[in-house]
């Protein structure tokens, strides 16, 4: 029990990190105008990969850990739910509550093995959709790029 309350203590503070360091998607410096917010309802601030790029080895495992992190801001009601939902396919993820703010979706392996295609670098458009508890519902402005690396596969 201890060791897991570690591990998910590591998680968190690991994905922080990453959060904190990475830029913004609706102007690339971490310093926003309150402005882009919405005044009622959810607001989709900021969404980043982590890592950039999702590499596939060459059983389709995932070679670390794959994450879509956004950040959610609603100053009035309470996110209830945010899911990451791709364009052009037929996939969404629902995302995990970290903070007050922060929302992770967790890619999993059948998830990537279905994403990736051998010897290419696919490039997926997914959306944040969010969610209040009176049923108000924001959306991303902006799609994140989500790359998904495969080796090329040969038999010998």
């Amino acid at each position: 029990m201890k060791t897991l309350k570690n591990s998910l203590y590591a998680i968190l503070g690991s994905s922080l990190l990453v959060l904190a360091s990475c830029s913004s998607i609706t102007g690339g410096s971490k310093s926003e105008s309150a402005k882009e917010l919405a005044a009622s309802g959810p607001t989709v601030v900021d969404v980043k990969t982590f890592p950039g790029t999702f590499d596939v080895n060459q059983s389709l495992q995932p070679v670390s850990q794959s994450q879509v992190i956004a950040s959610v801001k609603d100053f009035k009601n309470t996110v209830t739910d945010v899911r990451l939902r791709f364009l052009h396919i037929p996939m969404e993820i629902p995302m995990k509550q970290l903070n007050t703010s922060t929302w992770v979706a967790n890619i999993q392996p059948d998830q990537l093995r279905q994403l990736a295609v051998n010897g290419h670098t696919m490039k997926y458009e997914a959306n944040v959709i969010a969610k209040d508890n009176i049923g108000q519902t924001a959306v991303s402005r902006t799609p994140i790029e989500i790359a998904v690396k495969a080796p090329e596969v040969t038999t010998s």
